[in-house]
């Protein structure tokens, strides 16, 4: 009996993460929204805080100005490769970045 309660226990919780990531992960990225840019690596490096202020096909504007490169826009994150392979992740809101990385490796999987 307490091995199936267990198991129901870990049914339902893994049900209600499932249920909180897919309802809150859709966070577009937008003009105007602040960003926070990341390096990636094993563990992602805070870089800075900056407001969208203009996004085109392959770049994304920063203060007015600073383009930054842009390759992959998922569902609440966006990735860019800049000319000397260093790989950027932006994400909205600080904490997503952690499942961004997690989207970032399925997605080199497929």
């Amino acid at each position: 009996m307490g091995g199936f309660l267990i198991c129901i226990i870990g049914l339902v919780a893994i049900s209600v993460i499932f249920l909180l990531v897919t309802l809150m992960l859709v966070d577009d990225l937008n003009v105007g929204d602040k960003m926070y840019l990341f390096f990636d690596g094993f563990i992602p490096e805070m870089n800075r805080k900056a407001t969208i202020t203009k996004i085109d096909d392959s770049r994304i504007y920063i203060y007015g100005a600073l383009p930054l490169p842009l390759n992959h826009v998922g569902r609440f994150y966006a990735t860019g490769i800049s000319s000397d392979d260093v790989k950027f992740i932006y994400v909205k809101s600080y904490m997503l970045v952690y499942f961004a990385k997690i989207a970032e490796l399925l997605r080199g999987k497929k």
